[in-house]
Protein backbone atom coordinates (compact mmCIF):
# COMPACT_ATOMS: atom_id res chain seq x y z
CA UNK A 1 0.00 0.00 0.00
CA UNK A 2 1.11 3.60 -0.61
CA UNK A 3 0.30 5.98 1.54
CA UNK A 4 3.11 8.37 2.82
CA UNK A 5 3.24 10.37 5.69
CA UNK A 6 3.71 13.44 3.80
CA UNK A 7 -0.03 10.89 9.21
CA UNK A 8 -0.55 8.55 4.91
CA UNK A 9 -1.68 6.75 -0.97
CA UNK A 10 -2.50 4.45 -7.58
CA UNK A 11 -5.98 5.80 -8.75
CA UNK A 12 -8.13 6.98 -6.49
CA UNK A 13 -10.94 4.65 -6.03
CA UNK A 14 -13.62 2.91 -3.49
CA UNK A 15 -13.97 -0.55 -3.47
CA UNK A 16 -17.72 -0.71 -1.80
CA UNK A 17 -17.50 -4.34 -0.38
CA UNK A 18 -14.55 -7.09 -1.25
CA UNK A 19 -15.88 -10.53 -1.87
CA UNK A 20 -15.04 -12.82 0.90
CA UNK A 21 -14.29 -15.81 -1.12
CA UNK A 22 -11.61 -18.28 -0.35
CA UNK A 23 -9.15 -17.15 -3.48
CA UNK A 24 -10.12 -13.54 -2.59
CA UNK A 25 -7.07 -11.00 -3.81
CA UNK A 26 -7.32 -6.78 -3.45
CA UNK A 27 -7.68 -5.92 -6.79
CA UNK A 28 -5.95 -2.63 -9.17
CA UNK A 29 -6.86 1.00 -7.61
CA UNK A 30 -8.03 1.30 -10.78
CA UNK A 31 -10.76 -1.31 -10.34
CA UNK A 32 -13.86 -1.53 -8.17
CA UNK A 33 -15.06 -5.04 -6.58
CA UNK A 34 -18.27 -5.35 -4.61
CA UNK A 35 -19.76 -7.69 -2.52
CA UNK A 36 -20.41 -8.42 1.05
CA UNK A 37 -18.73 -9.50 4.21
CA UNK A 38 -20.18 -12.36 6.80
CA UNK A 39 -23.30 -11.66 8.26
CA UNK A 40 -22.58 -8.85 10.95
CA UNK A 41 -22.90 -9.34 14.72
CA UNK A 42 -26.15 -8.59 16.19
CA UNK A 43 -24.96 -6.14 18.51
CA UNK A 44 -22.60 -3.87 15.55
CA UNK A 45 -19.13 -2.73 16.97
CA UNK A 46 -18.83 1.01 18.03
CA UNK A 47 -16.91 3.23 16.93
CA UNK A 48 -14.88 2.83 20.13
CA UNK A 49 -14.99 -0.47 19.53
CA UNK A 50 -13.31 0.08 16.15
CA UNK A 51 -10.67 1.89 16.85
CA UNK A 52 -9.78 -0.78 19.66
CA UNK A 53 -10.09 -3.97 17.62
CA UNK A 54 -7.54 -2.19 14.84
CA UNK A 55 -5.33 -0.59 17.51
CA UNK A 56 -4.74 -4.10 19.18
CA UNK A 57 -3.95 -5.85 15.87
CA UNK A 58 -4.82 -9.23 16.84
CA UNK A 59 -6.65 -9.68 13.56
CA UNK A 60 -3.96 -11.23 12.04
CA UNK A 61 -0.17 -11.88 12.42
CA UNK A 62 1.10 -9.62 10.22
CA UNK A 63 -1.05 -6.69 11.00
CA UNK A 64 1.85 -5.31 13.15
CA UNK A 65 4.04 -5.38 10.46
CA UNK A 66 2.04 -3.68 7.33
CA UNK A 67 1.07 0.12 6.04
CA UNK A 68 -2.30 0.89 6.11
CA UNK A 69 -4.38 4.15 6.29
CA UNK A 70 -8.33 5.53 6.26
CA UNK A 71 -10.77 7.33 7.84
CA UNK A 72 -14.40 6.84 9.24
CA UNK A 73 -16.72 8.23 7.02
CA UNK A 74 -19.73 9.81 8.42
CA UNK A 75 -22.35 7.27 8.73
CA UNK A 76 -20.05 5.18 10.91
CA UNK A 77 -18.23 3.19 8.59
CA UNK A 78 -14.03 2.93 8.36
CA UNK A 79 -12.30 3.24 4.92
CA UNK A 80 -9.09 2.13 4.89
CA UNK A 81 -6.34 1.74 1.99
CA UNK A 82 -4.18 -1.73 2.33
CA UNK A 83 -1.38 -3.07 -0.17
CA UNK A 84 -2.78 -5.68 -2.91
CA UNK A 85 0.34 -7.61 -1.35
CA UNK A 86 -1.26 -7.10 2.16
CA UNK A 87 -4.90 -8.86 0.93
CA UNK A 88 -4.22 -11.72 3.42
CA UNK A 89 -4.17 -9.42 6.33
CA UNK A 90 -6.87 -6.89 4.70
CA UNK A 91 -9.69 -9.61 4.49
CA UNK A 92 -9.00 -10.86 8.02
CA UNK A 93 -10.04 -7.57 9.01
CA UNK A 94 -13.11 -7.71 6.51
CA UNK A 95 -13.91 -11.11 8.53
CA UNK A 96 -13.94 -9.10 11.63
CA UNK A 97 -15.86 -6.04 10.93
CA UNK A 98 -17.84 -7.22 7.62
CA UNK A 99 -20.08 -4.49 5.99
CA UNK A 100 -18.71 -1.80 8.65
CA UNK A 101 -15.54 -1.72 6.65
CA UNK A 102 -14.83 -0.59 2.84
CA UNK A 103 -11.79 -1.40 1.67
CA UNK A 104 -9.53 -0.04 -0.75
CA UNK A 105 -6.39 -1.13 -2.98
CA UNK A 106 -3.56 1.23 -3.07
CA UNK A 107 -0.40 2.74 -1.71
CA UNK A 108 0.44 5.87 1.00
CA UNK A 109 3.20 7.02 2.67
CA UNK A 110 4.20 9.74 5.32
CA UNK A 111 5.26 12.38 3.14
CA UNK A 112 8.54 13.21 4.72
CA UNK A 113 11.46 13.83 2.42
CA UNK A 114 11.88 25.82 -0.59
CA UNK A 115 11.30 27.66 0.85
CA UNK A 116 14.53 26.24 1.16
CA UNK A 117 16.94 28.49 2.83
CA UNK A 118 14.46 30.15 5.66
CA UNK A 119 16.01 33.04 7.58
CA UNK A 120 15.20 34.86 10.98
CA UNK A 121 12.03 35.91 11.54
CA UNK A 122 11.49 32.31 10.20
CA UNK A 123 7.66 31.65 8.22
CA UNK A 124 5.91 28.28 8.32
CA UNK A 125 5.73 25.95 4.91
CA UNK A 126 9.71 26.61 5.48
CA UNK A 127 11.69 23.38 4.31
CA UNK A 128 13.81 22.03 6.70
CA UNK A 129 16.49 19.67 7.56
CA UNK A 130 19.08 17.61 10.45
CA UNK A 131 22.15 19.54 10.26
CA UNK A 132 24.17 16.46 10.08
CA UNK A 133 21.96 14.36 7.61
CA UNK A 134 18.12 13.23 7.33
CA UNK A 135 15.11 13.43 5.05
CA UNK A 136 13.63 17.27 4.45
CA UNK A 137 10.11 18.00 5.94
CA UNK A 138 8.11 21.38 6.02
CA UNK A 139 7.44 23.73 9.03
CA UNK A 140 3.61 24.51 9.75
CA UNK A 141 2.75 27.54 12.25
CA UNK A 142 4.08 29.29 14.79
CA UNK A 143 2.36 28.45 18.66
CA UNK A 144 2.73 30.53 22.07
CA UNK A 145 3.76 27.79 24.58
CA UNK A 146 2.53 28.33 28.32
CA UNK A 147 5.91 29.59 29.03
CA UNK A 148 5.50 32.84 26.53
CA UNK A 149 7.74 31.38 24.24
CA UNK A 150 7.42 30.73 20.37
CA UNK A 151 7.80 27.68 18.77
CA UNK A 152 7.49 26.19 15.24
CA UNK A 153 5.87 22.76 14.39
CA UNK A 154 6.56 20.37 12.13
CA UNK A 155 5.51 16.17 11.72
CA UNK A 156 6.44 14.13 14.53
CA UNK A 157 7.84 11.37 12.15
CA UNK A 158 10.52 13.24 10.46
CA UNK A 159 12.33 14.52 13.71
CA UNK A 160 11.27 11.96 16.30
CA UNK A 161 13.40 13.15 19.00
CA UNK A 162 16.10 15.93 19.16
CA UNK A 163 17.90 17.48 16.33
CA UNK A 164 19.31 20.69 15.18
CA UNK A 165 17.52 22.16 11.61
CA UNK A 166 18.52 24.23 9.01
CA UNK A 167 16.16 25.54 6.28
CA UNK A 168 19.26 26.02 3.57
CA UNK A 169 22.37 27.67 4.41
CA UNK A 170 20.39 29.09 7.75
CA UNK A 171 19.81 27.71 10.83
CA UNK A 172 16.70 27.38 12.11
CA UNK A 173 15.93 25.83 15.07
CA UNK A 174 16.10 22.60 17.20
CA UNK A 175 13.10 19.89 18.08
CA UNK A 176 12.02 19.33 21.71
CA UNK A 177 9.76 16.64 22.21
CA UNK A 178 9.44 17.30 25.72
CA UNK A 179 7.12 20.48 24.64
CA UNK A 180 4.35 17.72 24.18
CA UNK A 181 2.48 17.29 27.09
CA UNK A 182 0.20 14.73 25.94
CA UNK A 183 1.97 11.91 23.18
CA UNK A 184 4.72 11.86 21.00
CA UNK A 185 4.63 10.23 17.41
CA UNK A 186 3.08 7.89 16.75
CA UNK A 187 0.21 8.72 18.70
CA UNK A 188 0.25 12.40 18.03
CA UNK A 189 2.59 13.14 14.74
CA UNK A 190 3.68 16.48 15.70
CA UNK A 191 7.04 17.98 17.28
CA UNK A 192 8.02 21.63 18.64
CA UNK A 193 10.83 23.23 17.04
CA UNK A 194 12.64 25.82 19.51
CA UNK A 195 14.32 29.14 18.11
CA UNK A 196 18.31 29.79 18.32
CA UNK A 197 19.30 32.10 20.22
CA UNK A 198 18.70 35.71 17.82
CA UNK A 199 16.36 33.64 16.06
CA UNK A 200 12.31 34.02 16.19
CA UNK A 201 9.44 32.56 14.52
CA UNK A 202 6.34 34.91 13.18
CA UNK A 203 2.67 34.40 12.11
CA UNK A 204 3.51 34.31 8.42
CA UNK A 205 3.23 31.18 6.13
CA UNK A 206 4.61 30.91 2.78
CA UNK A 207 1.75 30.41 0.02
CA UNK A 208 3.70 30.94 -3.20
CA UNK A 209 3.62 30.20 -6.34
CA UNK A 210 0.43 32.33 -6.08
CA UNK A 211 -0.76 35.59 -4.97
CA UNK A 212 0.08 36.45 -2.35
CA UNK A 213 2.96 34.51 -1.79
CA UNK A 214 2.69 34.91 1.82
CA UNK A 215 -0.17 35.29 4.18
CA UNK A 216 -0.72 36.18 7.88
CA UNK A 217 -1.92 33.89 10.20
CA UNK A 218 -4.95 35.40 12.15
CA UNK A 219 -6.61 32.53 14.44
CA UNK A 220 -7.02 28.60 14.18
CA UNK A 221 -10.29 26.59 13.16
CA UNK A 222 -10.50 22.86 12.92
CA UNK A 223 -12.51 22.39 10.08
CA UNK A 224 -15.81 20.51 9.03
CA UNK A 225 -16.64 17.86 6.82
CA UNK A 226 -18.05 19.03 3.12
CA UNK A 227 -15.90 22.62 3.99
CA UNK A 228 -12.25 23.48 1.78
CA UNK A 229 -9.18 23.73 2.61
CA UNK A 230 -5.42 24.47 1.05
CA UNK A 231 -2.52 23.20 1.85
CA UNK A 232 1.30 24.77 1.18
CA UNK A 233 4.40 22.17 1.99
CA UNK A 234 7.96 23.19 1.05
CA UNK A 235 7.75 20.80 -2.28
CA UNK A 236 4.22 20.75 -3.86
CA UNK A 237 3.69 24.68 -2.22
CA UNK A 238 0.37 26.14 -2.10
CA UNK A 239 -2.57 24.28 -3.11
CA UNK A 240 -6.11 25.47 -2.47
CA UNK A 241 -9.80 24.52 -2.80
CA UNK A 242 -9.64 19.87 -1.66
CA UNK A 243 -12.30 18.81 0.25
CA UNK A 244 -12.45 18.00 3.82
CA UNK A 245 -13.80 13.86 3.65
CA UNK A 246 -13.03 13.20 7.43
CA UNK A 247 -12.09 14.33 10.88
CA UNK A 248 -11.70 11.08 11.92
CA UNK A 249 -8.35 9.72 9.70
CA UNK A 250 -6.41 7.16 10.12
CA UNK A 251 -2.59 6.21 9.33
CA UNK A 252 -0.49 3.82 10.22
CA UNK A 253 2.89 3.78 8.46
CA UNK A 254 5.35 0.88 8.33
CA UNK A 255 8.77 1.24 10.03
CA UNK A 256 11.93 -0.99 10.17
CA UNK A 257 12.30 -2.71 12.22
CA UNK A 258 9.22 -2.71 14.88
CA UNK A 259 6.42 -2.22 11.94
CA UNK A 260 3.47 -0.48 12.50
CA UNK A 261 2.75 -1.01 16.45
CA UNK A 262 0.60 2.10 16.89
CA UNK A 263 -1.36 4.06 14.55
CA UNK A 264 -1.83 7.87 14.08
CA UNK A 265 -5.78 8.95 14.85
CA UNK A 266 -8.25 11.63 14.50
CA UNK A 267 -6.77 13.06 11.63
CA UNK A 268 -8.49 15.34 9.05
CA UNK A 269 -8.77 13.57 5.48
CA UNK A 270 -8.79 15.76 2.48
CA UNK A 271 -8.31 15.48 -1.22
CA UNK A 272 -9.14 17.53 -4.72
CA UNK A 273 -10.09 16.07 -7.85
CA UNK A 274 -6.87 15.94 -10.62
CA UNK A 275 -4.46 17.50 -8.11
CA UNK A 276 -1.95 16.68 -5.95
CA UNK A 277 -2.08 18.34 -2.73
CA UNK A 278 1.02 17.17 -1.26
CA UNK A 279 3.70 14.91 -1.77
CA UNK A 280 6.77 13.49 0.07
CA UNK A 281 8.87 16.27 1.84
CA UNK A 282 5.41 18.40 2.60
CA UNK A 283 5.00 16.88 6.34
CA UNK A 284 4.74 19.38 8.58
CA UNK A 285 3.37 21.95 6.09
CA UNK A 286 0.43 24.07 6.79
CA UNK A 287 -3.05 23.19 6.02
CA UNK A 288 -5.25 26.31 6.28
CA UNK A 289 -8.45 28.64 5.11
CA UNK A 290 -7.51 31.53 3.16
CA UNK A 291 -9.32 34.96 5.20
CA UNK A 292 -9.47 37.71 3.39
CA UNK A 293 -7.40 38.72 0.64
CA UNK A 294 -3.92 38.54 2.57
CA UNK A 295 -4.95 36.32 5.61
CA UNK A 296 -4.92 32.62 6.93
CA UNK A 297 -6.66 30.73 9.17
CA UNK A 298 -4.74 27.34 10.75
CA UNK A 299 -6.94 24.67 10.39
CA UNK A 300 -3.84 21.79 10.40
CA UNK A 301 -0.54 20.10 9.52
CA UNK A 302 0.54 17.80 7.10
CA UNK A 303 1.87 14.09 7.87
CA UNK A 304 0.95 11.76 5.01
CA UNK A 305 -0.87 10.51 1.94
CA UNK A 306 -1.56 8.96 -1.24
CA UNK A 307 1.31 8.26 -3.88
CA UNK A 308 1.79 6.00 -7.07
CA UNK A 309 5.26 3.86 -7.96
CA UNK A 310 7.04 4.54 -11.12
CA UNK A 311 8.47 1.50 -12.55
CA UNK A 312 10.93 0.82 -10.76
CA UNK A 313 9.36 1.41 -7.25
CA UNK A 314 9.95 4.84 -6.47
CA UNK A 315 7.17 7.08 -5.46
CA UNK A 316 5.25 9.55 -7.45
CA UNK A 317 2.76 12.16 -6.88
CA UNK A 318 -0.86 10.88 -7.06
CA UNK A 319 -3.24 13.54 -8.78
CA UNK A 320 -6.61 13.69 -6.30
CA UNK A 321 -4.76 11.39 -3.39
CA UNK A 322 -6.05 11.82 -0.07
CA UNK A 323 -4.30 14.27 2.06
CA UNK A 324 -4.12 13.85 6.16
CA UNK A 325 -3.45 15.73 8.35
CA UNK A 326 -2.92 16.60 12.20
CA UNK A 327 -5.96 18.95 13.33
CA UNK A 328 -4.77 22.43 14.88
CA UNK A 329 -7.37 21.39 17.76
CA UNK A 330 -5.20 18.61 18.57
CA UNK A 331 -1.78 20.35 18.11
CA UNK A 332 -2.38 23.05 20.43
CA UNK A 333 -4.19 20.69 23.25
CA UNK A 334 -0.98 18.48 22.90
CA UNK A 335 1.54 21.55 23.15
CA UNK A 336 -1.19 23.65 25.92
CA UNK A 337 -0.43 26.02 23.38
CA UNK A 338 -2.25 29.39 21.16
CA UNK A 339 -1.64 30.21 17.29
CA UNK A 340 0.80 33.02 16.87
CA UNK A 341 -1.46 35.64 15.39
CA UNK A 342 1.45 38.34 16.18
CA UNK A 343 4.64 39.50 14.19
Amino acid sequence: MNSSRLRRRGAFVVLAVLALATSLALTQPANAVSGHGPAAAAAPLTKQEIRHLIGQRSWHPRASKITFSGYFEPDGRVNLMFDEADADVATALKERLGERLVLRAGDSRLFSGGRTSDNTPHFGGAQVAPELAGGKCSTSFSIVLPDATRASLTAGHCFNGFFGLTSGAFNYGFTDPSAATLGEFPIYDMIAIRPLPGHTFTNRIYTDPGSPITRTVIGARTPLVGEQVCTSGAVTKAKCDATVLSTEGIFCQQQSPQGCASETNDLLVFAKPGTVMAFLGDSGGPVYTRSGSSGATANGMIVGGDVLFDAVGNPIPKPGGLVYAEKISNILANFNARVLVSP
